[in-house]
Order: C-alpha cells, then structure tokens, then sequence
C-alpha cells in the first residue's frame, strides 16, 4: 500500500490543481478506489462518449479480491463507470472452475453479470523450482499444456478475452515471475509456444464454447464450435471418455521435438483413457 512521503517543493502544479502531497498512511480502500475509478471514468466519457472502459483487473479469484476489493469499488463507484469485468489467474488449473463459478455468483450479487468478462492475465511457469503459484511440477510440456487449460476453460466459463502471460519469458534460474514466456529469454520457442498455435489455428475464432464437464479430479471436457461452423472438442483429467460422433483425427496438444504434432486416426464411440495433458479431437 502507499505510504506517507513528504511534499516534494519542485511538484508542478497540475492546473488550478496541486497533486497531492501525501498519501493515506494504510493506502485507499476498495471503497476509496470505487469513488476514484468513477470520477475518472467520467472524465473520460466526457472526453469521449464512445470510450470502452475496462475494470482494473482483479489480482486474483481469492476471497479478498472477488469478496472484500471488487464488492468494496461497486460499492464506492458504482457499476456504470466500466464496461469490461476484468481479472488475473495464475493458481494450477485445478482451481479454476470452482474459484470461477464462485466469481460468477459475485457478478449476479453484484449486479454486473450481464458485462462482459475479460482474463487479461494467466500463465505458467516452466521451473520446475518454482512453486509459489503452481506445482504440478511445473515443466516445459505442464505449460503447453496450460495453454488449453487455462485458455480452453476460460472461454468455457464464459469469458469473452484471454491473454496469455508472457511471450518472451525472463530468466528461467532468477525471480518470482521466471521462465512464463512461450518463449524463453533468448527468444527460443517452448512447447507451449507450439501448443499456442495449435490452439488458435484449431479453435479461434470460435462462435461458442461449450462446458460439458469440469471436474479438477475427474474429467474436463470443452466443444468448440468455430466461426467455420467445425466442431471439435478439449478433454484431460481422469477417467475413460467416448469419442464423439463426427470424430476423425486427434492429437495431444503436446507438441514434439520438431513442434509439430502427431494427428491420429479417431473412432467415435471408442472409450480412451484422459491424463492431465490435454487432447484435441476434431
């Protein structure tokens, strides 16, 4: 949080108006920070009626964010200032459809269901030391396989934009944030690069996801109807899952040494075993 600091004698004036020489000494409470957006929201809008206003995205889909941070700003600021919900996710994928479901119930509590919903950061990690987020253990073919379960479930749940976190990644051997690129630091492509554009060259853009199981400890199961009219399907976890009608052709969505990857023959009714990596039917 901000702290107090002293006035700083060459400030410039900001107009009629000075900047503020000091800050709260415990920061501005959700409710403060509601009153601040609106004000500036209309500020904008005065500027330019046409405006879209995306919500600062939420740290998280935690107790405190979803609970004490977003209910405290629609409190202070009202819900007329923004016109995007927006959110981070960097927990395992494993929480994800319960933390969710949980945030969509805060939106009809609050009011703001009918907005539309952007995760405008998510990622992983591939070192395998790294742990404060996700622990799989975390590996090169973990993140590619993120990639479509965290991309994947998101648009299932209903949002309308996902963003990957980062495409150059930093350091794989320093920091808290190390190693999230699809790209490593000298810019060499990982697995999840590879497994990126299966997804978007399978699946986007997409008229509908559909959500047909989301179960971290069982079977997750995702149709995928694109803008071409194609229908394909996303399925991981445990369990034995039917190939559907319409089915010729899947592939793991982790790719090989080369990046490509290995499309098989498919035969609908067939029972296949799922694992945590995803597989992509088409």
């Amino acid at each position: 949080m901000d702290h107090w600091r002293a006035a700083d004698p060459n400030e410039k004036p900001l107009g009629k108006e000075r900047l503020p020489s000091s800050y709260p000494v415990d920061g501005f409470s959700p409710y403060d920070q509601g009153i601040f957006l609106s004000e500036a929201a209309a500020i904008i809008r005065s500027l330019d009626p046409d405006a879209v206003i995306v919500m600062p995205g939420l740290g998280g889909l935690d107790d405190y964010c979803v609970n004490s941070w977003l209910s405290g700003v629609v409190e202070g600021g009202g819900s007329e200032w923004f016109d995007i919900v927006n959110y981070h996710y960097y927990s395992s994928w494993e929480r994800y459809s319960l933390l969710r479901l949980q945030f969509q119930d805060a939106l009809k509590r609050l009011g703001i269901s009918d907005k539309p919903v952007w995760l405008t950061e998510t990622g992983a990690t591939t070192s395998p030391t790294l742990s404060i987020r996700t622990n799989y253990p975390n590996s090169p073919e973990s993140q590619a396989a993120d990639v479509f379960r965290r991309i994947v479930q998101a648009y299932g749940h209903g949002d309308s934009f996902v963003a990957w976190h980062t495409y150059i990644g930093s350091s794989d051997t320093t920091g808290d944030w190390r190693a999230y690129g699809i790209r490593t630091e000298k810019a060499e492509a990982q697995p999840a690069y590879f497994a990126f554009k299966l997804l978007t060259h399978e699946l986007i853009p997409f008229e509908r996801v559909e959500k047909i199981s989301a179960n971290a400890k069982g079977m997750n199961v995702y149709k995928i109807t694109t803008r071409e009219g194609a229908v394909k399907y996303v399925a991981w976890g445990n369990g034995l899952y039917t190939i559907p009608l319409g089915t010729t052709e899947m592939t793991t969505v982790i790719p090989r040494l080369d990046g490509s990857h290995s499309w098989q023959p498919a035969q609908p009714g067939e029972a296949i075993s799922l694992s945590p990596n995803p597989i992509l039917l088409k």
